[in-house]
Parts: C-alpha cells; structure tokens; sequence
C-alpha cells in the first residue's frame, strides 16, 4: 500500500515536472542550466525552467546553482523520465533514447541542445550501486574524477556547453504606449475594411508585448504596423439618399391606387414588387429593379381593367397564342382581344394558332393590332365577307383566309409575303398589294373575282397558279419580274397583257384559256412552254429569235392567221397551233415537229 502509494507521488510530481519544463522561458543567446540535488535519492536534475526549478526547491531539492550555460540551438540532449524508479536521465543519441523508451522510459522531449563547438564539455559519471539518480553529469573534471575515485565509473563526454551570451535587451515601451493611447478607440462612423485591418493590427501588438520570446524586429514591425493602421482609419462617406417612387397606373397612365414612396441610399439597389389590385390584372413585369441609385427615379407597374374572354390559349415567352374557343362560349363574330387575363396576370394576345379559329362559321372577326402573327389556316373555310389585317403582320401565312366569303381586303404597308391559297376560294373583287410584298405563294388568290390586278415591283416571281380561276381584264406586272409560274394567270378575261422584257421564264398553262389577241413575247425567253397561251383570241404572234422550242398545245385554240417562226426553234411539240386559221407557215429545215401541230391543210414551208 505505501508503495503503491508513494509510487502515485511520484508520478505526480513528474508530471508537474513535464508541465513546467514544457513551458519555455524567454529566449536568451544561452540558457542557465539549474542543478539541483535530492538529499532523499542521491538524484541529481537539470533544467532550464525557473518554475520548476522552484517547485523543486519547495519541496525538499537542494538548489546547487548554474551547472552550465547551453546554447538555444545545436544538437539537441532528450529527456527521459522512469516511471518506476522517478529519475531520470539525459542523453544526445537517439539509439540511447529509443532503447529507453522501449524498456519502459517516458520521452519527455528536448532538454536543452549541445554546443556545436565542442568548446565546454560536460562529462558523465555512472554509479553502479545506486537504484536511482545513477548518473552524473558536470563541466568539472575535478567532480569527475573524484567520482571515478569513489567508485563511479567514467562514461566520458555527455555534451557540450557554451560560453554565456547574455540575450539583448528588447524595448517595448514605445509599443506599450502607443497600445494603450489606441486600445480604446470606438469603431464609430469607420469603414469595415480600415477597422478590421486596424483590429488586426491592435491584436497583434498585444501578443508582442505579451510575448517574453519577441524580438526588437518584431516589437518595431509590431509598432509601425499599428500606427499605420491607426492613421489609416476611414471615415465613411456619407452617402446621399434619393427618392423611389412606384406608381400603379391603368392604361391612360391614371393612378388607381395611391403611389409609394421609399428613400435608398446612393449607389444602393431597390427592387419593387407589383401588388394584386382589385379590379385589374397586371400588364408587363412584376417586379422592377433599379440599380446603383444615382437620383430620384419613378417605377411604373401597368395595370390593365381584368377581363373575360372567350379564347382558349397558350402563353410563351409573356405572349398569349389564340388555339380556339372555349368549350361552350363559340361566336360566330368574335372579337380577339388585345390580352387576355391568366391568373391575374395580363398578357398581350400576338398570334392566332393553326386552324384555331378554321371551321367555325365566322361571318366575321375583330384582330387587334396586337397581333403579330396568324398561322396558317386560322381563319379558314368560314363565311367571312371582310376582314381588316392589323398592322402588325408581316405576313398571311399559308390558308389563313382560304375558304370564306371575302368581297375586299386591304392589306397594310408591311406585310412581306402572301403564302399558298392565303386568299384562295373567296369572292374577292379587287385586291390592293402593298409595295412592301416581296413574294406571292401558290394559289394566293386563285378562285376569286379579281377583274384587275396590280403586282408591285418588289416581285420578281409569280408562283403556280397565284391568279388562277378569276375575272381579270388587265394585269400590270412589274418590271423587275423574272419568271412567271405554271398556271399564274390561268381562266381570267384578259384581253392584252405586257411581259417585262427581264422574263426568262413563263411556265405551262401561264396565259390560257383567258381572251388575249395579241402578246409581244419577250426576246429573254428560250422556250415557250405547254399550253402557254392555249385557248385566247390571238391573231397574229411573231415568235423572237431566241426561242429553240414550243411545247404542246402552246398557241392551241386561237384565231391565228399569221405566225413568224425563226429559224433558231428547232422543235415545236404536238398540237402546238392546232386549231388556228393559218394557210401557211415556214420553219426551219432541221425543225422537228410533233403529231399534228397545225391543222390538217396548213402547208409548212422549211427553209
């Protein structure tokens, strides 16, 4: 049990012994190394710790002054601690401290470092009959050698010491003043970025007056720093402060509900959020933010009165499409809106779907201006007699008219094209083109009414079959046209027409079956295609000298009695003049001619 219990002392005691001796002193140019006796064990301790110096002073070790001076750097001496026998011993070989440590011995670190110079050494004793404190160590080789005498046995040299360097003088003062003139200013109307560096500044100083190891260098840095940082203190800017203004405004731009006002910061940003109100539904963006405030700005929120309509829709992009009616609210004379409201939200109606409003026995129909764009066959195959195209196309997509009732359209200034059958099957009685249309679809305006036309000068071609099926008396083609379709001016009434000399191109059936007795064909043309003027009233044609062929049934059915055909056509199809007055007419000998192309008596003259 004592045992036991003075072994618990011990390792008490040791490991206060550690606590201490792992709390370093100031740092000098050589630390004074303490030799201390314990008259109780025969042990002797070394350290460079005043504290535990003292400790073990108080209780009982005999203070036997400075052993040696050690250098703060060099080759490092390892404590070692036994926990058994409560000694311990120092050694400068790392095989020395592992073999301890592996027997049973506590590595206690670094006890102080040999000199390198190898000036003072320090020699150590062994005494093989004692159970603790066995070894010696010393600078005096009279101690060593009277041990040797008395018994202890001679290990040689331990380490070395060192000279004595007293450690140079450090000078806080300067710091410690300016610390506490500085220390208790308040942060105040000071910029973040000038305090934080100042607060860094401060606690850094704090930590070199507190710390026994700093250096002049780092007490000086230390210094600077922190007057720096101190003059470099902020005040910030005080910032002006402007006026946002949100106003609720219905579409004559009235107030329906009374503006707000709200002061922000200069360079600040302020968002604002749209409110539901009453009775009407938001037009536009929710939400506005204006950024970096410069001066008093006004945000507007348009609002127009909520409504009810009678469309089914999709919305895309902020933008409403119309794609029908809704199940049970069909009109035969509906009138699109300029929005429709989803959700209290009001989004501008600016298309009309494919086939959306087709079929639904429309006698007639209100598009606002809103609408950009009407797909194709929207409106078709209904009983509308008229129709105002709002502004804002661009273009009548393929059938959106086709099938209706329509006696006279006026189509605006902008729109760009007019696609496949966009006014076919009406009863269209004259049509204005604006100058703007670059293009004319297929069938356009076939099976219509049309006694005259007048085809703008932006065309330079007109497609198969775009007048077809009318009563056209007179035609005025522009002079920048290039080719003429299949079929453009098919079963009209016209009488004359003049083909600009630009035309390379008339296509099959282009002129027939209309009353043309006389045509002056263009000298660009190489060919004169099938049925091209089959089926009019012409007496005389004179064919240019650039023409190499003339398909089937070209001048079939007419009242020639004179034809001019130059040497350059070298082939003329079947039944291309049949069924005209002609007497007599001369070809060129290589010509080749199809089955019956004049009538049965014509004499044909080759030259």
């Amino acid at each position: 049990m004592k045992r036991s219990f003075r072994l618990s002392c011990i390792l008490l005691f040791a490991g206060l012994l550690v606590i201490m001796f792992l709390s370093s002193n100031a740092e000098a140019a050589t630390n004074d190394m303490y030799r201390l006796y314990n008259p109780n064990s025969g042990e002797h301790f070394y350290t460079a710790n005043t504290n535990e110096r003292d400790l073990l002073k108080r209780v009982g070790w005999n203070d036997e002054g400075i052993g040696w001076y050690a250098p703060t750097s060099g080759d490092p001496v390892y404590r070692m601690y036994n926990p058994n026998a409560g000694d311990h011993h120092y050694t400068p070989h790392g095989f020395e401290r592992d073999h301890l440590v592996k027997v049973g011995w506590r590595y206690e670190g670094i006890g102080w470092y040999s000199d390198k110079n190898k000036k003072i050494p320090l020699y150590r004793a062994y005494n093989p009959n004692a159970k603790a404190g066995s070894h010696n160590y010393t600078v005096s080789k009279a101690e060593q050698n009277h041990l040797i005498k008395v018994g202890w046995r001679n290990e040689n040299i331990a380490w070395y010491g060192a000279k004595r360097e007293t450690a140079p003088t450090v000078n806080k003062a300067e710091l410690q003043a300016l610390y506490n003139k500085v220390k208790g200013t308040n942060k105040g109307t000071y910029t973040e970025a000038s305090w934080k560096t100042f607060q860094n500044t401060l606690d850094n100083a704090k930590n070199v007056l507190a710390n026994e190891k700093a250096t002049q260098a780092q007490v000086t840095n230390a210094k600077e720093t922190l007057q720096k940082a101190f003059d470099g203190l902020e005040k910030k800017i005080e910032s002006k402060k402007y006026t946002i203004k949100v106003a609720y405004l219905n579409p004559a731009q009235e107030d329906i509900q009374q503006a707000t006002s709200i002061q922000v910061e200069q360079g600040s940003s302020y968002t604002a959020t749209a409110p539901t109100i009453v009775g009407y539904a938001m037009w536009g963006e929710t939400t506005q933010t204006v950024d970096n405030v410069q001066a008093d700005t006004t945000i507007s929120f348009q609002y127009v009165p909520d409504a009810e309509d009678i469309f089914s829709t999709t919305i895309k992009n902020k933008e409403s499409t119309i794609t029908g009616f809704k199940s049970g609210q069909e009109s035969t004379a509906p009138v699109i809106p300029e929005y429709v409201v989803r959700e209290g939200i009001a989004y501008p109606v600016t298309s009309v779907g494919s086939w959306a409003l087709g079929n639904k026995n429309l006698t007639s129909v209100t598009i606002p201006d809103t609408v950009k764009e009407i797909k194709s066959y929207a409106f078709a195959n209904n009983k509308l007699k008229e129709i105002i195209v709002p502004n804002s196309l661009v273009s009548i997509e393929s059938g959106v008219f086709t099938g209706n009732q329509l006696e006279n359209v006026a189509l605006p200034e902008g729109i760009q094209t007019i696609k496949n059958d966009a006014f076919s099957y009406n009863n269209l009685v004259t049509i204005s083109i604006p100058s703007s249309v670059t293009a004319i679809g297929d069938r356009a305006f076939t099976e219509n009414k049309l006694k005259s036309v007048a085809i703008p000068d932006g065309i330079e071609s007109i497609a198969y079959a775009s007048f077809a099926h009318n009563q056209l008396e007179s035609i005025d083609l522009p002079i920048g046209l290039v080719t003429i379709g299949n079929s453009a001016f098919y079963n009209n009434k016209l009488t004359t027409v003049s083909i600009p000399d630009q035309v390379t191109m008339i296509g099959e059936d282009a002129f027939a079956s209309n009353q043309l007795n006389s045509i002056a064909i263009p000298s660009s043309l190489q060919a004169i295609e099938k049925g091209t003027f089959t089926d009019n009233k012409l007496t005389n044609v004179t064919i240019p000298q650039n023409i190499t062929s003339i398909g089937s049934w070209a001048f079939g059915n007419n009242l020639l009695t004179d034809v001019s055909i130059p040497s350059s056509v070298k082939s003329i199809d079947y039944n291309a003049f049949w069924n005209n007055q002609l007497t007599s007419v001369t070809i060129a000998i290589d010509c080749q001619l199809g089955s019956n192309v004049f009538d049965n008596g014509v004499i044909v003259n080759r030259e």
